[in-house]
């Protein structure tokens, strides 16, 4: 598979997570609590399929690759888009500190958590956005078929070493799952 098209492969799974995380910012404010069980599984997923395969094999390889063709890390693109990774994270962070809260029997921690888990939403569905529309088509435009290629060897690679053999596979189930719990 071409390594844009990975990439764009991917995006559909975590928006399938975001859409589900969006039907569950709708049911904690209607109900005015939290399940847990769910919320644990789509950090997991954040934190792993989202953060761990997604963002590093882009900002470890394909940034990496755009940057050796002269776009800059640091302005443009590439740096907005790496901002916004840290900003997700930081949503994540935010997420995880409300639960912990909220479980220590602090009820205003609900606020925090709705609030952390809509703006990671927001962010990351407009983030999809920018990569599929504005980086993604600039990115295959600057890569030649073998060089494209090798691409797809470097992500392979990276998800061998850093992630784990078929660990960003397994994730897809996860997904599945999370979207499932929430329609419930």
């Amino acid at each position: 598979m071409l390594p844009i098209k990975t990439l764009q492969k991917e995006h559909k799974v975590i928006t399938k997570v975001l859409n589900a995380l969006e039907r569950l910012v709708s049911r904690i404010k209607l109900y005015q609590r939290i399940d847990v069980e769910i919320l644990g599984k789509s950090i997991e997923f954040v934190k792993y399929f989202t953060d761990r395969c997604h963002y590093s094999k882009e900002e470890e390889v394909l940034f990496h690759e755009m940057q050796e063709r002269g776009v800059s890390y640091d302005y443009g693109p590439l740096g907005v888009l790496v901002h916004e990774h840290e900003a997700g994270r930081a949503y994540i962070r935010q997420l995880e500190e409300g639960i912990k809260r909220w479980q220590e029997g602090e009820k205003e921690a609900l606020e925090d958590i709705i609030n952390s888990l809509a703006n990671y939403v927001v962010l990351s569905k407009q983030h999809i956005e920018k990569e599929n529309t504005v980086l993604y088509p600039m990115a295959e435009k600057m890569f030649n078929k073998k060089e494209s290629k090798k691409l797809s060897a470097a992500f392979a690679r990276f998800e061998t070493q850093k992630a784990g053999k078929n660990v960003c596979c397994q994730y897809h189930y996860l997904a599945d799952d999370i979207d499932r719990s929430i329609l419930n």
